[in-house]
């Protein structure tokens, strides 16, 4: 878990890119404010990463589980779940998704 500002940056799962792969990289970016949220799916996508956005906490933990996402970033103070309190969701996680 990284954090910068008021956001965190969380890789749930281990992920390897070599240069030349081809792998399509996910992102999930989790902020209740727009503009954020559309200026780092901007950065995102201008490095060629498909970018999923939620607008809150439990909206991205139902999206972390269908999309299954690479790389999930969120702003730490949102309404009803804030970004602590959902990686702390993840890393509790049954299903084993994220990595201990």
């Amino acid at each position: 878990m990284i954090r910068y500002a008021n956001h965190f940056a969380y890789i749930p799962k281990k992920t390897v890119i070599r240069q030349g792969d081809d792998r399509v990289i996910h992102a999930l970016v989790c902020d209740d404010y727009e503009p954020i949220a559309n200026l780092i799916t901007a950065f995102l996508d201008g490095m060629g990463i498909t970018v999923t956005t939620a607008g809150d906490g439990n909206q991205a933990l139902d999206l972390v589980h269908s999309l299954r996402p690479d790389l999930i970033i969120s702003d730490i103070d949102m309404p009803g779940m804030s970004g602590i309190e959902l990686f702390t969701a993840l890393r509790s996680d049954a299903t084993g998704f994220c990595c201990k």
